[in-house]
């Protein structure tokens, strides 16, 4: 019938369009002037085109606004205000138990939605209403298994009954969007119970003789759905009278900015009270029916994987326990001891990978991470929206990067950043959406990266979320997964530190119609607010714990310190052993140390950069001095004291330098039988040493005194421009700053340089670009592309910018 009548001809004016206007928060008040054009007036016009658009007055208009903190986007559509409101909230009467599917009408070109019944959310509370009224729990062997198809359809009044007991928020605001993530779910969950052989009534109830098994299964797998259904972030319902002398102190712009300064410390307050990861077990019930190298973990197919070993056995009684002892079932595997191999048999048993060889060998696989693996792919997996929240450096880009490789699909990575606009991100999409076109069969992932710190969360929204982008449906093969920064104020402590210390010149603007007010000056990180639909989907990756954290930090630093030529001999290898659980312990060490005494931030990129610069000292040692030995305990103990001063001791003030060598001199001696001893003095003398050779190896002119910040500055930017790490010397006027900068590019000139040991190094050649307050994203961005062209059209030069 669809067919017959999409072949009949149509005029344009027959049709009756309905349009729905989605505003998001992110919205400014110019969008009023365009509503009342398109609604009031009838009309909307191009100017830069002169085409105009005339609506038909049979033609629908509904404006949706969407839910902001403080009702601020409601606020600002004064147009939308005068249209007839309706607030929309989740009850019984506005249950809908059909779901709908998006189909093209080839005869208008337009989009338009098709309901059908709901199967997933009838499926979901059916079972649901069976085990509330016990039907897992009492039942004998020849009873029929239960099964959701045999039983009448229920009502929206008991569908939203069972949905609000069984997918509870803590602040009592329901949510279909999360009622539709614990259904999605759940229907997987329930469906595999109806499969599972040793879960049939002749199963459980005739074999085992305990029919209370079943029920037990199911009450656990709702309770792992409380990670899919429930908010780690609950925005508080504000009155209207706070909101309307929010909005109406914005009038002036003194007020403006404290009102802007309020609305930005307490919506930090409600991220302060996120749920963490380390506050939940995160059981899941895992069915193995495929995968050999789990057999030894499942021995009869099922398992429950949890943070806590001890979780089922708390749950569960003893007799049962026992009774499923005997008959093969395993619950008491403490997943927090596997080893790689297990920790690779359970992660591939349960993601479906049957090869793990292609992930990278030297990723740390635990328990923690092997959680957080599942829980994005099971949100994948069901359609649920991926946005995962920590701290730069917690391991989330490392996680994903290892997640794809493991199951071998594409990743596009696009790291997100202050200047990028929507156009760009468009234009960035094209890539992995044909790619996901060109390959139907295959999944194609896309990973934003500190997604919430650029000004395009609308654009983020409609992607991530409504998987739309410019009005076309993303493919269904192309998975996003997004992370993003924490909405966290800065600690006291820290800013009063960072107001004594702060360098530079501070620019006033003195007309009184200029604000220069930055909310985001007070924010750990500088992130935008996320739209109020995007937290419905936010959960907390958490941080990385002290002792997953030196799992981390002894695997890169294994990985690459390890020195075949060291290893081949008995001596060597024992050598290597001890310089790389030393070289854990004293990079442990300094990270504990950053975060509780200097209240600063450390990530596994420290870590990196650490190793990696050992290595260079090392080697640049070692060809100083010709003829020694890699394990030459004089040259390591150099290389570690260097690498350690680079990384960490520089970025510290003067008195917290002196802690901080302290500190790592008694992590050193504290090792019984260690390969060398160090005090906190021979530390310093080691730095000032190596400083003092780089800085007499240069002809510094008439007039100019090598005192220390020179030294440093040099000895800084040399090192870190070799090792192309990135480097930020801050101070205030006249510390040196520019003139180490300067020594540096006329030295070091490659093989015409007029000192042996520059001559075996690169030339130097510097791009200027003076800072100031006026300075803007596209003259830095010109600088950067001169330096790339001049980089790629040279060899043996150094570029720095």
């Amino acid at each position: 019938e669809e067919e017959r009548a999409s072949a009949l001809p149509m005029q344009a004016s027959d049709v009756s369009v309905c349009y729905h206007v989605d505003v998001s928060s992110t919205a400014t008040e110019d969008l009023n002037a365009l509503l009342f054009s398109l609604i009031v007036i009838g009309m909307v016009h191009d100017a830069s085109s002169g085409q105009a658009y005339h609506r038909l007055h049979k033609d629908r208009f509904f404006v949706e606004v969407a839910n902001s903190f403080r009702d601020m986007c409601w606020r600002r559509m004064h147009f939308a205000r005068m249209l007839p409101r309706e607030r929309i909230s989740v009850s019984a009467e506005t249950v809908d138990l059909f779901k709908y599917q998006l189909r093209h009408c080839p005869r208008t070109n337009l989009l338009f939605w098709v309901a059908v019944d709901n199967y997933e959310l009838q499926f979901v509370c059916k079972f649901l209403q069976a085990f509330r009224a016990e039907k897992f729990l009492r039942f004998e062997a020849d009873d029929i298994d239960f099964h959701p198809d045999l039983h009448p359809a229920l009502d929206a009044d008991e569908i939203h009954t069972l949905l609000c007991d069984y997918c509870p928020q803590p602040d009592k605001q329901y949510s279909w969007v999360l009622f539709m993530n614990f259904v999605l779910f759940m229907f997987h969950q329930f469906l595999q119970v109806t499969y599972y052989e040793l879960l049939t009534n002749m199963a459980v109830a005739g074999c085992l003789g305990r029919p209370d098994f079943k029920n037990f299964i199911i009450d656990f797998m709702v309770r792992t759905s409380y990670d899919f259904s429930t908010r780690s972030i609950v925005v508080p319902a504000d009155s209207e009278g706070d909101t309307e002398a929010a909005t109406s102190d914005a009038h002036t712009t003194a007020a403006g900015a404290l009102a802007v300064a309020e609305e930005t410390r307490v919506y930090a307050e409600v991220f302060e009270k996120m749920k963490q990861w380390s506050e939940s077990d995160h059981p899941y019930v895992f069915f193995n029916q495929s995968s050999p190298g789990l057999s030894g973990l499942m021995p009869a197919g099922l398992g429950i994987i949890s943070l806590d070993p001890m979780l089922v056995q708390r749950a569960m009684e003893r007799e049962l326990k026992e009774t499923l002892e005997l008959n093969g079932f395993k619950f008491d595997t403490d997943y927090s001891s596997l080893s790689r191999a297990e920790a690779l048999a359970l992660l591939g048993g349960v993601l479906g990978v049957m090869d793990a060889d292609r992930a990278d060998s030297g990723y740390v696989l635990t328990i923690d991470n092997i959680m957080k693996i599942l829980s994005i792919q099971l949100r994948v997996k069901y359609g649920i929206p991926v946005i995962v929240m920590g701290d730069t450096g917690c391991g989330k880009t490392a996680l994903v990067k290892y997640m794809c490789s493991f199951i071998g699909a594409p990743l596009h990575h696009l790291r997100v950043h202050g200047v990028l606009d929507d156009e760009q991100i468009i234009r960035w999409m094209d890539a992995p959406i044909r790619q996901a076109i060109a390959e139907p069969s295959r999944d194609i992932y896309v990973f934003f990266d500190e997604i919430n710190t650029c000004d395009s969360m609308a654009l983020f929204k409609n992607i991530v979320c409504d998987r739309f982008m410019q009005g076309i449906r993303l493919p269904d093969n192309l998975k996003l997964v997004s992370a993003a920064n924490p909405y966290r104020r800065v600690d006291e402590v820290v800013r009063e530190k960072q107001e004594e210390e702060m360098a530079g010149l501070v620019f006033e603007h003195h007309h009184a119609s200029v604000s220069l007010f930055d909310p985001l000056d007070q924010l750990v990180y500088r992130v935008h607010p996320l739209p109020q639909t995007m937290l419905d989907y936010v959960w907390d990756f958490g941080a990385l714990e002290t002792d997953t954290e030196r799992l981390y930090i002894h695997a890169i630093v294994r990985k690459k310190v390890a020195d075949t030529q060291t290893a081949s001999s008995q001596r060597g290898a024992y050598f290597d052993e001890a310089l790389q659980r030393l070289f854990t312990r004293l990079i442990s060490c300094s990270h504990q140390f950053i975060r509780e005494v200097e209240h600063g931030m450390v990530s596994l990129r420290d870590v990196i950069r650490c190793v990696t610069l050992f290595s260079y000292f090392r080697r640049t040692l070692m060809e100083r001095h010709p003829g020694t030995a890699p394990y030459d305990v004089n040259v390591v103990r150099q290389s570690l004291v260097l690498a350690l001063a680079v990384c960490y001791h520089a970025r510290l003030d003067k008195r917290t330098r002196a802690l901080y060598r302290d500190c790592v001199a008694h992590a050193v001696n504290d090792i019984p039988g260690g390969l060398f001893r160090l005090s906190a003095d021979e530390f310093h003398r080691i730095l000032v040493l190596e400083m003092r050779f780089y800085v007499e190896q240069m002809n510094p002119g008439e007039g100019i005194a090598l005192n220390e910040a020179l030294c440093e500055n040099i000895f800084m930017l040399l090192v870190c421009i070799l090792n192309n790490v990135p480097v930020f010397i801050v101070g205030k006027p006249g510390s040196s700053k520019s003139l180490a900068m300067e020594l540096i590019s006329t030295n070091l000139n490659g093989k015409t340089s007029s000192n042996a040991l520059f001559r075996r190094l690169p030339a130097i050649e510097v791009f200027s670009f003076q800072c100031s307050p006026l300075s803007n994203s596209e003259g830095i961005e010109q600088t950067f592309s001169s330096a790339l062209k001049y980089q790629n059209s040279t060899t043996n030069t150094r570029v720095v910018v």
